[in-house]
């Protein structure tokens, strides 16, 4: 039983990779397919609401933005990375975990 991770391994290691080395090569591979440009797309959303949170909590907790200014403008920051998706809502969740002082409440 042991041996079919190994088998495994080894076939997933044989496999060839393609790496995208411009930002053109990287679009054009999520316009493929439907289905690969709604991956891309989630990945987008997660990777950019996350570091925004991230950036917004470091700079508070430094002392570098009050409280205050993030809470007024969150609602305008938030939505330039659309938050109404489940995996942007996912990486603001997973961002606040580092910060649980940082004033950006979680959505949903």
């Amino acid at each position: 039983m042991k041996l079919l991770p190994i088998i495994c391994t080894l076939l997933l290691s044989a496999a060839p990779v393609q790496a995208y080395e411009t930002w053109e090569e990287l679009q054009s591979a999520c316009a493929a397919k439907k289905e690969i440009s709604e991956i891309c797309q989630g990945v987008a959303d997660y990777v950019g609401s996350g570091m925004a949170v991230l950036t917004l909590c470091e700079f508070y907790r430094d002392g570098m933005i009050a409280a205050e200014d993030i809470i007024r403008n969150w609602e305008v920051i938030s939505r330039g990375f659309g938050t109404e998706s489940t995996w942007a809502i996912a990486g603001i969740k997973f961002a606040l975990k580092r910060y649980p002082n940082c004033p950006i409440k979680p959505l949903h």
